[in-house]
C-alpha cells in the first residue's frame, strides 16, 4: 500500500529541475479511486490517534512512494496529499524532475 507509513517530516526537501507539470501525468481512474480511499483511511486513523492523546502538535502525513510509479503520486496529489517520501536516493532523483512545484518529495 502506498500510504503505509506515517513519518515525521524532515527539514530537508530535495527539488530538482526542470519539472514537468503534474497535470501531464495521468493516473487511471480506478487506481486514483483506490489511492484516495487508502489515503482517507490513513487520515482517519491519524485523526483518531490524535484524539486519543493530550498532545496537540501538528502532524504531517508523508506518503511513502518508494517503488511506486509517478502516476500513483499524481493520484494521491489529486486526493490532497502534498508530502511524499522516498527511501532510495536514485528513485528520488528519477522522480523529482517529473514533479511540479505542488508535491514535496523528501
Amino acid at each position: 500500500m502506498l500510504l503505509d507509513h506515517v513519518l515525521r517530516a524532515t527539514t530537508s526537501t530535495i527539488r530538482l529541475s526542470p519539472k514537468r507539470s503534474m497535470s501531464s501525468i495521468s493516473c487511471a481512474p480506478d487506481r486514483a479511486a483506490e489511492l484516495a480511499a487508502n489515503l482517507s483511511s490513513i487520515r482517519s486513523q491519524v485523526e483518531s490517534a490524535q484524539r486519543g492523546t493530550s498532545s496537540r502538535t501538528d502532524v504531517t502525513l508523508v506518503a511513502v512512494s518508494k517503488l511506486k510509479p509517478i502516476s500513483d503520486i499524481q493520484g494521491c496529489y489529486a486526493a490532497g496529499q502534498l508530502v511524499f517520501g522516498e527511501n532510495y536516493v536514485q528513485e528520488l532523483c528519477d522522480k523529482a524532475p517529473q514533479v511540479s512545484t505542488g508535491p514535496q518529495l523528501r
